[in-house]
């Protein structure tokens, strides 16, 4: 899959490819941490370019995946390199995200998407890492 520095996007098959009936995927094995967080997001739910300081370890790298839905990702480097591309998760398949810290990035919900996010602290509305 096409990529730039600071963004990881990997297709991981089933670790289980005997038995498609209950799929079992493993997303960032070997990082330990403390929440994972569940987002469901209706198709066209606003999401603006943002990206990271990294005061947050939770954000410093961000770690995210589609486990099952259609998203247009869009991403920048401080090199000025960008990508964009259309990714899709489902039965057979989840999509890894990792975005380093001052990696501007964005999700255009395509269709109702389901969303895990890695956390190392727990989610608080109040202290948000996020910069526009």
């Amino acid at each position: 899959m096409k990529t730039i520095k600071g963004v990881e996007v990997k297709e991981l098959p089933p670790v289980n490819p005997g038995d498609l009936s209950k799929p079992t995927f493993e997303l960032w094995k070997g990082v330990l941490g403390r929440q994972v967080t569940l987002n469901i997001r209706e198709k066209g739910t606003p999401h603006k370019l943002h990206y990271h300081t990294g005061k947050d370890p939770s954000k410093d790298p961000e770690r995210i995946g589609l486990i099952v839905g259609k998203a247009r990702l869009y991403a920048e480097n401080n090199k000025g390199e960008t990508l964009d591309m259309v990714i899709e998760a489902g039965k057979d398949n989840v999509i890894e995200l990792v975005f380093e810290k001052g990696v501007r990035h964005d999700l255009e919900y395509l269709s109702l998407c389901i969303i895990l996010e890695y956390r190392e602290t727990p989610f608080n509305s109040e202290e948000l890492d996020m910069c526009y």
